[in-house]
């Protein structure tokens, strides 16, 4: 699949959603804006954050976790909220914390935090080329109680998430100086390294909805502080003898594509890619290889999510100043894509 061959589809299929939208004049939610761009649907901005990073959603769909900073506070911590922008809480309140993400029951949320690498040097956990050295893996139950910390290094250790079954934390490691995925139990105790690639750099892994691949993105060894690198999408199976195989590569282009996340029938994945000059939101059918562009903003768009019921997607964007939350209602992408 190359993205630049898909240019025609998406477009026509942006201009087809558009149509659903406003030639049958549905109007848009309540408290939507447009990018000024037609084939844009309407987003809506979710909480009152001075910078926010990526978003999830809880299991049951009503609340979103994300790590973001107040316009009081010197760094980026845990916070949860109602999708509507309301009931915001603050759930950590030290260090730097990323990569947060609810349990699959919704009883626990899992994070990376520098919060006790105070002698090490800061990092930045948006700068590949720079990873913050002592970001630990944490766990703690969802109101941020009984915070345990599970990796014990001088390594960065972050891009968190869980298995499906909700007995594994799936996250990546530069512990032997190359970055690689691992999954390591609720206790800390067990620890597997899922990829071995040298000459490779993955990252951002999520569990697909069978439980049993893994989706990621990866560039070359040696790429980190090119702004300009080639990274890829990719498939792997992680069976039972803890060992990753069967590598599908889901983009193939020379630009670069990362923050990947499959959608719950497991058929469709949203990811950032940068042809256009700035970063954003497709959405790739994985077994056609249909491509459907979402996002029309000369800002930054990324770290898109779907819901639990896949019909809204949680982004990150800059198009109104600083990194701040949206949603967008897919259905009418949806409705297209299933015709």
């Amino acid at each position: 699949m190359k993205l630049k061959n898909c240019t025609v589809l998406a477009t026509f299929g942006a201009f087809v959603v558009y149509m659903l939208v406003v030639g049958q004049q549905v109007s848009p939610p309540s408290g939507s804006t447009t990018s000024g761009d037609p084939r844009e649907l309407p987003v809506r901005k979710v909480g009152n954050f001075a910078s926010a990073a990526e978003a999830y959603f809880s299991p049951d769909g009503k609340q979103l976790i994300v790590t973001a900073r107040m316009a009081n506070h010197e760094n980026h911590n845990v916070y949860i909220l109602n999708i509507d922008g309301t009931n915001v809480r603050r759930i950590t309140d030290r260090g730097k914390d990323a990569c947060t993400y609810f349990s699959p029951d919704g009883k626990h949320i899992v994070f990376s935090s520098d919060r006790d690498a105070d002698k090490l040097p800061p990092g930045d956990y948006a700068d590949s080329a720079n990873y913050p050295p002592g970001s630990e893996v944490y766990i703690a139950n969802v109101d941020g109680t009984n915070i345990r910390r599970l990796t014990f290094n001088t390594a960065y250790e972050a891009e968190t998430s869980f298995s499906r079954d909700g007995k594994w934390i799936l996250f990546t490691s530069n512990e032997d100086g190359n970055l690689e995925l691992y999954r390591l139990t609720l206790d800390g105790k067990t620890k597997v390294r899922i990829t071995n690639t040298p000459e490779m750099q993955e990252g951002g892994a999520f569990y697909m909805p069978d439980g049993k691949r893994i989706i990621y993105r990866a560039w070359k060894k040696g790429e980190e502080a090119n702004k300009n690198r080639v990274s890829q999408l990719y498939l792997i199976n992680d069976d039972t003898r803890h060992d990753a195989t069967g590598l599908q590569q889901l983009t193939d282009t020379q630009e670069f594509n990362w923050s990947p996340y499959p959608s719950p029938d497991g058929k469709h994945v949203v990811f950032a890619h940068r042809g256009t000059g700035d970063f954003e939101v497709y959405m790739l059918n994985i077994e056609t290889k249909k491509l459907t562009r979402l996002t029309y903003h000369p800002k930054f768009d990324s770290y898109a999510v779907f819901s639990p019921d896949g019909h809204t997607m949680a982004f990150t964007s800059s198009r109104d100043g600083a990194p701040a939350i949206y949603l967008m209602d897919l259905t009418p992408v949806l409705k297209v894509e299933g015709q």
